[in-house]
């Protein structure tokens, strides 16, 4: 989201399988929250005050205990390439049901998320590509082009950062 002069962001990023229960899911996938007066959200029949950056552990902990803030096993295990107590398309399902995409596509963007990470630490993007399993450099810059808009050179350099 764009942030205009004068405004904060803060940005509460959660493991894979977290989910906010009380939020109705919208066909794009974007959720937007009633805010009241720039200091408190609804979420579900809960009114909190809006996090800073000290008080996000609290709020964080508050959503948990409130029955708010989940994790499923499921997404939690897929993620982790554990074994399954179900079939592969139960699997799927809940995975999608849950994230918003497959876990092929969550793989993908987790193996693009590194490779971002490791050219950013001035590794050639040929050792990233072979590191990460890419078929060749070619398919790692493809997929940098879908996930970020970037190629492996421009985030080297750190443009548009």
């Amino acid at each position: 989201m764009p942030v205009k002069a004068g405004q904060g962001q803060l940005i509460i990023s959660f493991h894979a399988g977290s989910y906010v229960a009380q939020i109705p899911r919208s066909e794009d996938g974007v959720r937007f929250l009633p805010v009241h007066n720039n200091r408190t959200f609804d979420i579900g029949p809960h009114t909190l005050a809006i996090p800073t950056f000290e008080t996000v552990e609290d709020t964080v902990r508050h959503l948990i205990e409130r029955g708010i803030l989940l994790q499923d096993k499921v997404v939690a295990r897929t993620t982790q390439n554990q074994k399954q107590g179900a079939s592969i398309r139960t699997v799927q399902r809940q995975f999608r049901n849950i994230t918003g995409m497959t876990p092929h596509y969550y793989a993908q963007a987790a193996r693009a998320r590194q490779a971002v990470e490791l050219l950013q630490q001035g590794k050639p993007a040929i050792t990233v590509a072979h590191e990460l399993n890419y078929t060749d450099q070619f398919h790692m810059t493809h997929a940098l082009k879908k996930f970020t808009g970037k190629t492996p050179r421009e985030i080297m350099q750190g443009k548009g950062s």
